[in-house]
């Protein structure tokens, strides 16, 4: 596992930063123009998310890893111009459930991000264990994936939409590529701490 740069600093936004917002704005047009209101709401609801990391880099004043920015650049082309606009969710069978499998990664390195952040900017500096650590952000991806996956069945209940396709199913699985793909961040992350000799922070 690399190395985060995780300095108190005031950041500018970042090329990333761009790229990101544009893809989602872009996205977001093409399917309102195109009339396609569940992907519009799914890419709205995606950019209310992306705000989180937005506010808590304003909050406590620093900056974000560059492969973090990276990492979530690249899911959101994969997951919104590829997937989305491109057709591959219909085209390749396997494409939503390795993406779900990459979220789940991705939420568990959000989650030891925003673990840092917190015990950084509490009053106390506490010398978190490697196992708490890892438990957490195995619980943010977790519990992120069951929100989206609420968001998901809101929808397609009070609106109409079809986003579980094959319901249960679809479910199920999406859930479980996910569990793993928390699972080895988790399990990687507590290896590398353990390595090191200290904790995370």
């Amino acid at each position: 596992m690399m190395v985060f740069n995780l300095q108190k600093k005031i950041e500018k936004p970042k090329l990333s930063d761009y790229f990101l917002r544009g893809i989602v704005l872009y996205a977001f047009l093409v399917f309102v123009f195109q009339d396609e209101l569940v992907n519009a709401v799914s890419t709205a609801f995606i950019f209310l998310l992306m705000t989180i990391p937005v506010l808590v880099k304003r909050k406590y004043k620093t900056r974000t890893p560059l492969e973090l920015d990276i990492a979530l650049s690249v899911f959101v082309f994969l997951s919104l111009y590829l997937g989305s606009l491109r057709g591959y969710y219909d085209r390749f069978p396997w494409y939503d459930l390795m993406l779900h499998f990459s979220s789940g990664m991705l939420l568990g390195l959000i989650g030891f991000v925003l673990l840092y952040l917190l015990n950084q900017n509490s009053p106390e500096n506490v010398n978190l264990s490697p196992g708490f650590i890892s438990f957490f952000a195995f619980s943010f991806s977790m519990t992120m994936s069951a929100i989206w996956e609420i968001f998901e069945f809101a929808m397609d209940l009070f609106f109409g939409f079809n986003m579980q396709k094959s319901g249960l199913i679809d479910t199920m699985s999406d859930l479980i590529v996910n569990t793993a793909g928390a699972l080895i961040v988790a399990i990687g992350g507590y290896i590398w701490i353990k390595q090191r000799g200290k904790t995370f922070f």
